[in-house]
Parts: structure tokens; sequence; C-alpha cells
């Protein structure tokens, strides 16, 4: 490098939020003690922050009409450059969601030139399974929009920059500050900071320790997750052991949250406002020191310009200030209250259904309808049935209902989708029955009965979505935890049993699993679960953590026990899947896999694993603990829930419970609801009997499958069928 290091100012740019510039500020001072370091707010004007340790905040003097122009992303940068004014200094701007952990004298710039952190310094992935997309790069730019810098005399480059983030007025959508950058690039005197230790991020992570961090997203509640905003499975995993450490390093930098820039009264200030800003090149009133005569104009505006910017609501209120006067304001008034939503648009259809036809109402058979070309466990119930029907000669159609996120499955199996038999047994959750309803009209009407075979993983419906009990006659629960919650509801309710018919592997063996391929003798615990039936419930954290404190390292020669946790449908909630991957990381004795097997080769490898884990918070039924039970594996399983219809002290090894609140962000579950949270001491102990007691294991497999034997069997639920449902016979 032939410039000097010395005399370069910091600017560190703190967004509106929750964000301090403090540990950032004493980083950059520690790595730098001759450099002078001082912070910026770009947030509100009147919530301005005390700083701490005598610091004093740069005065940034941003106009309040600016502030309500330029994108969020662009606040910092607006603030910045403007506090900074002539550049008289190498001057670097790191934003608050940066954090500094070693020198940074590779970002000083050369006088006139301006310096840019490039995203990716190598060719990408790209097979469009990473996030971010390569697409993001054409709309936010390929360089960082947290850090830059500015060589003496580079003003001209700044300048530029700062009015391009404002917008001429003709312009629909503000430039993406990152994309700003990478053009002011193109166009002045610049460098490309090519040290791979400056700009770890989302898109790259260097192998040596990194020396600035680019998160300007990190959420401290979801330490796993480098962004969870992301729209899919990450580029760049948190599952290493050392980019953990760097986190944990760095956690005092990263603490806090970006929060949206709000008007007084709190106000967000959204596209909408941003656009009336822009295309109103003089404001009548400052939006927060005249905050009252601000609101009485933005009053005015802003319902306009949404009529104006959405070709939904010009289609459906035409005339929105004549004779659709009144119905734009009360949907005006209905989208302020509720949220803004488009409006022609169903977003509860995921997919149509095949087109159902109603041929008769028998009263010698059942329709069963549900989820048949999908893997899930409620559509695993609805097999079961049309299996026992088969083998008991009760005749029946199938109808496919399609509107579920679970994976299809291959090849797609038939349906008859017919409506033959007045009475239909809907193993569609309650929650969805008013979709059913309306989705096929052919199993509802008079002569006809209509019972929910129904799924729920809680003690209580209250505070849950609402169910469609004014659609069912009769409402089923496999197992009594499932049937109790639902007791109240005017409508009769039962608990019926559905046999677990003892399953059936492919011939696969444990070797052709790939994380069992090289496990040779070692004892395999099991773990396996869908995501999308709420990873939490499912609790895998909980197995990981258990097996962590019961074998503290993993055996050097490669001969002690092993985890294997068996997923699906990762790509769909990867912030879960991250999490378990980062809970298991450093561990080569965790394996975590995500597979879609075929269902016999499902129940094989259950059959491959030497004992089978379930540190559930609640499960209505667990099939897959029914199946491991007729395969004579033992059980580690949560003393709580449905699984204690058919499991016992003698058939498994329970692990009692403290029972916790749900907690917000678990849809469909109430936050004040409880559940149970198992006790990983006593399932880590739990762990180690199994593995140093063979005989204990033994046992427990063989009491497991007599259990099996001992539970009602199919007969006895025809019967109960024939009963309920009054079938001719």
């Amino acid at each position: 490098m032939d410039h000097l290091v010395d005399g370069v100012d910091v600017i560190v740019t703190v967004p509106p939020g929750s964000r301090r510039p403090d540990a950032l500020l004493a980083a950059v001072s520690a790595a730098h003690p001759d450099w002078n370091c001082r912070p910026v707010w770009a947030g509100d004007p009147q919530l301005r922050p005390k700083l701490v340790g005598g610091q004093r905040w740069l005065d940034a003097s941003v106009d309040e009409a600016d502030l309500l122009r330029v994108d969020p992303d662009g606040l910092p940068w607006l603030a910045a450059l403007t506090a900074i004014g002539s550049i008289e200094r190498p001057t670097i701007v790191i934003s608050c969601g940066a954090a500094v952990l070693g020198e940074l004298t590779s970002l000083v710039p050369a006088d006139g030139e301006i310096v840019v952190v490039p995203k990716l310094l190598d060719p990408p992935v790209n097979d469009g399974t990473l996030h971010p997309s390569l697409e993001v790069l054409a709309e936010d730019g390929a360089v960082s929009a947290s850090v830059a810098a500015f060589g003496r005399g580079s003003d001209a480059a700044a300048a530029w920059i700062r009015e391009s983030l404002l917008v001429p007025t003709r312009l629909e959508h503000a430039v993406a500050a990152g994309r700003v950058l990478e053009l002011a690039a193109e166009l002045f005197p610049s460098r490309r900071c090519l040290d791979d230790r400056i700009g770890a991020s989302v898109w790259r992570w260097p192998d040596d320790n990194p020396v600035l961090l680019d998160l300007p997203n990190f959420d401290s509640e979801r330490f796993w997750l480098a962004d969870p905003t992301l729209d899919g499975r990450p580029r760049v995993t948190l599952g290493v052991p050392a980019r953990m450490g760097t986190i944990n390093r760095a956690a005092d930098q990263l603490a806090g949250a970006t929060e949206p820039l709000r008007l007084p009264g709190g106000i967000e200030i959204d596209k909408a406002i941003r656009r009336i800003a822009r295309h109103h090149r003089a404001l009548p009133a400052r939006p927060w020191s005249d905050a009252a005569a601000f609101r009485r104009w933005l009053d005015e505006q802003y319902w306009e310009d949404l009529h104006w910017s959405r070709g939904d609501l010009q289609a459906i209120f035409p005339h929105h200030t004549g004779s659709d006067a009144d119905r734009f304001s009360a949907w005006a008034q209905r989208a302020a209250a509720d949220g803004d939503a488009p409006l022609m648009v169903d977003p509860g259809v995921l997919r149509s259904s095949s087109s159902v036809v109603q041929t008769g109402a028998r009263r010698d058979g059942v329709n069963l309808v549900g989820y048949f070309k999908h893997q899930s466990g409620v559509s695993n119930v609805g097999r079961r049935v049309a299996g026992i029907f088969d083998r008991h000669g009760i005749p029946y159609t199938t109808v496919a209902y399609e509107r579920t996120w679970s994976p299809p499955i291959v090849p797609e199996p038939e349906t008859d989708q017919r409506i033959e038999f007045a009475d239909s047994l809907a193993f569609v959750n309650g929650d969805q029955f008013n979709h059913l309803r309306n989705d096929i009209p052919q199993m509802f009407g008079p002569g006809r009965q209509v019972v929910g075979m129904w799924s729920w993983e809680l003690e209580t419906i209250e505070g849950a979505t609402p169910v469609g009990y004014q659609h069912a006659d009769q409402i089923w629960g496999t197992t009594t935890f499932m049937a109790d919650p639902f007791r109240h509801l005017p409508v009769q309710v039962e608990h019926v049993h559905v046999p677990f018919t003892e399953p059936t592997p492919s011939t696969r063996r444990r070797t052709e699993f790939a994380p069992l391929a090289d496990a040779d003798d070692r004892f395999v615990f099991g773990v396996v679960l869908d995501h999308l039936s709420i990873t939490e419930r499912k609790n895998p954290v909980a197995a990981v953590r258990a097996f962590r404190r019961a074998f503290p390292t993993a055996d050097a020669t490669g001969s002690g026990p092993m985890l294997v946790v068996k997923t699906i449908n990762a790509e769909r909630c990867w912030e879960d899947h991250e999490r378990l991957l980062v809970e298991a990381s450093g561990r080569s004795d965790i394996v975590i896999w995500n597979e879609l097997l075929p269902i016999a080769d499902h129940v094989a490898l259950i059959g491959s694993f030497d004992a089978l884990v379930s540190l559930h918070r609640s499960e209505g039924v667990g099939l897959h603990l029914a199946e491991a039970m007729w395969l004579e594996r033992p059980i580690i399983a949560t003393n709580y829930s449905g699984n204690l219809d058919f499991m016992d002290a003698e058939s498994a090894l329970l692990v009692d419970v403290d029972m916790v609140p749900v907690g917000p962000g678990l849809a469909p579950y109430p936050a004040d609801a409880l559940w149970a949270a198992p006790r990983l001491d006593d399932a880590a102990a739990a762990m180690r009997r199994l593995v140093t007691e063979p005989d204990l294991a033994a046992s427990v497999g063989a009491a497991a499958r007599r259990k099996m034997l001992s539970m009602p069997g199919e007969a006895e639920f025809v019967a109960r069928v024939v009963d309920l449902l009054h079938l001719d016979r």
C-alpha cells in the first residue's frame, strides 16, 4: 500500500432502532488507537439516544424531508455523507450491523479514490437453491452497503452518492444503497477491497478469521442465522464451530436491531409515504418538527397515492372520488385497521383440488377425503384407514385434497375423486374445514354426514385458529389427547383409536443409508421429523443437547455412539434447519440428514437405528414411535401427550417434563398455551443406559412390540366405525 494510514476518520452510522455504536466504536479504537472515530445518528431526529463514555454525536443536519425520501438502506449513507461535508482526510464509513474484529488497514483509501467491498470475490454457486439468489445482486448491488471508504478529495463521488440516494422525483423507486455505491465505483476513481477477511457476510466467509463482519440483518434472538430475512437455504451457514465462535466474539457489536423509521405517533414510513415525499419537491410542513400539520397533509395524500399505485384498487373502485367514494373509504378504514393486502387474491389457496364428482349416497361405505397424495401425519392416518377397510371389506372411495404444503408422494398415488357414499371421513384438520366446505361441497348437505378426523397437539384450542366445527357432524380424535380439546364444542366428539398396522420396511440395509454407511457396530440413536410439523414442537434440538450431555466429546476412535437426525422439508423451514446445524456443529458423531425417503425406506431407516429418540414438546399421536415399537426398537420419549395412549414405563424410557408456555411465533399454536419441556439430564441418563446396558435395550424393545400386539386391532376399529356411522352391514 503506497499511502499513509495515519489520520483516518471513521464514521459509524446508527440506523433507527435499538442498535448502539459504543461496542463498534471501541472495537475500531482498539484496532487503531490513532484513528478518529465518531458516530452519526440516521434515525428520528427527536429520538436520538444518549451515548455513554463521553462520546458525542457528529451532527448530520439532514433535512427532514430527505429522511422521508430515501429508502431504509440509504438512511445511514445520507446521514454519514451529510455529516462528513468536505473530505479532508481518509474516511471510512461503517454502519451498525457490521462488526470489527481486527485491523482495517486494507480499507484505507488513497487520495481521490473510493474503496468498496465486493460481496463476492469468486464465482458463486448458481443452482437456484441457495440464498441470497444472484438476482439480489442486480437489485441491491454487488458491493456491501455496510462499509465504504473515501479518500481525501473524493468529494465529487460522495456528493453524487448522496444525491443519487434521494432519487429524482420522476422515479417510482429509489436505487438501493449498494447499487449506488457500485455505480459510483464505476464512475469515479475507485478500488475494490480484495482482502477476503473484510466483509464476511451471507455471500462469503473466509477460511481465516474475518476482521470485518457485514451482517446488517443479524438478530441475536436467532443467533444461528446470519440473516433471518432470507427466502431459503443460506449460502453461508453458521453451523461451523469457528464461525459461531466469531459470532460470539462480535456479539456486543451485533446486538440490537434496525427498525423502520416512524413519524411522530408511530406511523411507519412505508413505500407509499416515501413515494409521496419524492413526488413533491417541497413538503408543506416538516414531518417531525411540524408533525400535526404534516399529518393533516399526509392524510389527504396517502389514500389517493395508494389508489394510483395499485391496479387492483383502480379496478374495484374506478371512481374512488365519485360514485365509489363510500366503498373506497370503507375499504381504506378496514385496511388501516387490519393491514393492507391485495384485493382479488385468496392467499389460502395453495393448489386447486382435482374435480370431484358426486355419484351417490350409499349407506354401506365411506368416502375417505384427505391429503392422500402427500406425506404428512394426517395423510398417513387416512392411508392406514384405507388399508384396514380393504382388508375388512368396507366399501370406500378416496378423494385427494390438495390444500397443503406437505411434500408429494412419488410416484403419485391414484385416487377416485368420487363421492359415492353418504358418510365421509375427512382427514383434514379443523382449521381447514371452512375451506373444505367450499372446495368439495359434494361431501355436505341433507342426508349426508361428515366426520372430521382432526389432529391437534395441545390440551386446548382456546386462542388458536378457529375450527370449522359447524361443518362437522362428528369429530374423532385418534388419541384421547387429541379428542379432549374439542369436547366443549357443540358437536359429537369421540376417541377412535386407529390401529397401528405392523409396518413393512423395504429391503434397504443399514449400510445403504448415507449417514449409517460407516456406522458399523456403533450404537446409533435416531430422530425423525418433518420440519413442516413445527420444528419447535418436534424439538430435535433437545435430542442434540441431551446427546451432548450424555457424551460430552466425540469418541476419538470413531466407535462410540452416534446421533442421526433425519429431517424433511429443510428447504422450506431453513431457519429451523440452520439452528439444528448450529446445535450439532463441531461433533462428527452427530449427523443432520435432510432426505425425503419412500415410506418403506423410511420404515427401514427406523429399523436401522439402535434406539429412537423423541423429546417432543407435544405429539398428537407419534406414528414413527409406533413404527419403532413394532420393529422392537427401544425408545426414549417425552412422558406427555398422545404417545401415552400406547406407551408406558415398561415399553419405553419416558422422560419427565416441566410445562412451559408455547411462546410467540409458532402459529397455529397460541403463545400462552402450555406444552412440555423434557428434562434433558434425564434424557441424557437414558441414552447412557441404553449404550452401557445392552440387556435393557433388548428388553425395552421386546416390551414395545408386545405393547403393539396388545392394542385394539382392526376388527375392533371397524366395528366402532360401523356403529358410530350406522353403516348398513
